[in-house]
């Protein structure tokens, strides 16, 4: 049996990692895990894996974890293409001999728009929802609007260009970088063809949550102060995020 394509797809959070790996185990035959180094990783294997493995079997050795993952027969025998997602801080030195393994290819996708990850953050944690899926009605969230503290978002900023400044350093072999603001059906046919899987229709696996008005998701006397925080960083686009069509 040939040796199954590997690939991670690196990232960080509320950046549309669900989105992607959802859409891509559409693919007959694609196998994405989601974060298998979340601290509850339960629901975050697919079960041909975690029917006949244990994630906990493998504590304090992440990359083993991700080898058994990426390595496991029983589903290579049922998926040429096997990956799983993951961001930096979940386990550093795995991420880093992962970026560094040539013979695993790597996806990079980042939300440009920092202070759409952030406000997304801050709404998941107060609402409880952190994923819809596509074929579920508009939920009527509602979300209280969100304070905000310019220092705060500063430092989350630096920390979030640390992150892929981190996986732009280290990664080695054949790398696809995708920015959130351009998932669509084009970029998933790029996809599929970076990890050599045939032309497919796929499923989009969820939905996006809050409206594409980022600045209306703050209380309204901290749009002045928001919009000068983002003027000094440079990115007075932030205040709104439009998705390729």
């Amino acid at each position: 049996m040939p040796s199954p394509t590997n690939f991670v797809l690196l990232s960080n959070a509320r950046s549309g990692t669900t989105l992607v790996t959802s859409t891509l185990n559409s693919h007959p035959q694609i196998c994405c895990h989601g974060e298998i180094f979340h601290p509850k990783p339960k629901f975050h294997f697919r079960e041909i894996w975690a029917d006949h493995n244990d994630p906990a079997d493998y504590a304090d050795r992440p990359l083993a974890l991700a080898r058994a993952v990426l390595e496991d027969p029983r589903t290579a025998e049922a998926y040429p293409i096997i990956g799983f997602k993951m961001w930096k801080a979940q386990a550093p030195g795995a991420c880093k001999a992962l970026c560094g393994d040539p013979s695993v290819r790597k996806i990079i996708l980042e939300r440009k728009n920092k202070l759409a990850t952030y406000s997304s953050g801050m709404l998941a944690k107060q609402t409880g929802v952190w994923n819809v899926p596509s074929d579920k009605k508009n939920l009527d969230l509602a979300p209280e609007k969100l304070p905000f503290n310019g220092d705060r978002f500063r430092k989350y900023v630096e920390t979030q260009r640390s992150v892929f400044d981190f996986y732009d350093s280290h990664v080695a072999g054949d790398v696809y970088r995708l920015a959130y603001q351009e998932v669509n059906a084009k970029a998933f046919a790029d996809l599929l063809a970076f990890l050599g899987a045939p032309a497919a229709e796929l499923e989009v696996g969820k939905k996006k949550l809050h409206p594409s008005d980022i600045l209306g998701r703050y209380a309204e006397e901290r749009h002045d102060e928001i919009r000068r925080t983002l003027d000094a960083l440079g990115h007075p686009e932030w205040i709104t995020e439009e998705m390729a069509a």
